[in-house]
């Protein structure tokens, strides 16, 4: 059911029951105006009656009342006796009542309601033993008769039906009167603006944000619009800057691709050249006497060819990641084995490493060669900072999530102007290096599903976070 339905139908339910309420209650007011009519009126018809009686009872003509009771009789009185103490009809302007027998109360004046309409339709009064009459009738009679008067039945329905009809009638033209006008307000003022508005969202949620809401309706639709206007707005410039920075992306990613398609090769070309002149200078350091001074820079030679193997070792893990072996592991053995790897550089510029003794760890799925290449990378750069010595912390310890490593050393930290880039390849600080350790550590941690999470203090040192899940989130173990 639409909006402007539901509304529609509220707002007639409200003017049904305010009009129905308010003509219900005329029309209590109305019949209770009419049933002091109909009770004036026999009142008043049963005055001009007994004074008629009484006077020809005062002329001695007493036996013409039942006469003069039938030439009362109009449109609306319809009923005309009069009835001794004892109940006994002595005249009436229905000759074939005399006689018959009416239980009355001959002292009291009293009214009788319809059951159909509510009305007052008959009228019993006494006619009293005045001085006039005590004349012929004495001084002891209290009551001589009553007199009951009644009304035309139909006429008092015919009026009722008419009140009826006539109020009916101002009821549903109050009704017409009132919704149209306020129904075609409503449509104009509310139900247009708001139209407008479902049309112009469901053009805007299919991603056409250039559309524009009409300014129109009260001042409330007007400053809807008019920000929803202004955000779209937003909204399109955004969407805009979006495209924009999206396909420079993809062509910053292609670019990536093509030059990590590059690198690969020229490293490969690199590498098989490389290889054999380390071992040609190797044959050919075999000739040198161990006393020569050429020796020297035969091993500083070799040592600069390890260095240019390692780079393009680590240019062809980044630009070519190995795929991912996963087996069931424990962590604690892998840290170890990266930790014998470093410690006589460790040793060496006086960095102690505190990693307190552990029990096995719950087994997470990884590849653990790759994984102890993430720790040995971090470990590096936390010994790099701290060239002068300190302390390397490592902590390791599982939760619900899964297993996180914690390394964290007291060196000099990240610089703020650095702290954004230490993930992007080939950035370093160093003065020598590819730049591509945490580059490769991160693509390492995400494959397996985790994530690092870096705590810097510039000046104190620097915490790396090695998050890694129960359940590897890998589509594929390579």
């Amino acid at each position: 059911m639409g909006l402007q339905l539901r509304h529609s139908l509220v707002l007639a339910g409200v003017l049904l029951a305010v009009l129905g309420a308010v003509h219900y209650r005329q029309y209590l007011v109305l019949k209770e105006d009419q049933a002091r009519e109909n009770a004036g009126r026999l009142k008043f018809t049963a005055e001009i009656v007994k004074n008629g009686l009484i006077s020809l009872m005062l002329e001695g003509k007493g036996g013409e009342s039942g006469g003069y009771i039938a030439s009362q009789l109009t449109d609306e009185v319809s009923a005309m006796r009069l009835i001794g103490p004892d109940g006994i009809i002595r005249a009436s302007a229905n000759p074939s009542e005399i006689n018959s027998i009416i239980k009355v109360s001959p002292d009291e004046t009293r009214f009788y309601y319809s059951r159909r309409t509510g009305l007052p339709v008959s009228l019993f009064t006494p006619l009293y033993n005045g001085k006039p009459c005590q004349r012929c009738h004495g001084r002891e009679d209290g009551t001589l008769s009553v007199l009951n008067i009644g009304l035309s039945g139909r006429e008092n329905l015919n009026r009722l039906s008419a009140l009826r009809t006539n109020l009916a009638v101002s009821f549903f033209a109050s009704f017409l009167l009132l919704f149209v006008p306020f129904w075609m307000f409503y449509r104009r003022f509310v139900m247009r603006p708001l139209l407008s508005l479902s049309k112009a969202a469901g053009r805007a949620s299919s991603g056409d944000f250039s559309v524009r809401f009409r300014d129109e309706g009260p001042g409330e639709f007007r400053t809807l619009s008019g920000g929803l206007n202004r955000a779209f707005s937003r909204f399109e410039e955004i969407r805009r800057d979006l495209e924009t920075c999206h396909l420079d992306t993809v062509k910053k990613m292609e670019k990536m691709a093509s030059l990590g398609e590059l690198a690969a090769a020229v490293a490969h070309e690199i590498k098989n050249p490389l290889a054999g002149i380390s071992g040609a200078i190797q044959v050919f350091a075999e000739d040198i006497p161990p006393n020569d001074t050429r020796r020297e820079i035969i091993k500083e030679i070799l040592r600069e060819i390890d260095r240019l193997d390692q780079s393009i070792r680590n240019l062809l893990t980044f630009a070519r990641p190995a795929a991912l072996r996963l087996v069931k592991t424990d962590i604690i053995p892998v840290l170890e084995r990266a930790l014998r790897l470093i410690s006589k550089q460790a040793e060496v510029q006086g960095v102690e490493i505190r990693m307190p003794a552990a029990n096995s760890l719950v087994p997470v799925e990884v590849d653990p060669e790759q994984m102890q290449q993430v720790f040995l990378n971090i470990m590096l750069n936390a010994l790099h900072s701290m060239p002068g010595g300190g302390i390397l912390s490592i902590d390791a310890n599982a939760d619900d999530y899964g297993v996180r490593v914690s390394l964290t050393d007291t060196g000099m930290g990240i610089s703020p102007d650095a702290y954004d880039n230490i993930f992007k390849p080939f950035f370093t600080t160093k003065h020598s290096g590819t730049g591509l350790g945490l580059a490769i550590s991160k693509g390492i941690v995400e494959r397996h599903g985790g994530s690092i999470e870096v705590d810097n203090r510039p000046g104190l040192g620097c915490t790396f976070r090695v998050i890694i899940p129960y359940q590897s989130l890998l589509n594929e173990h390579g």
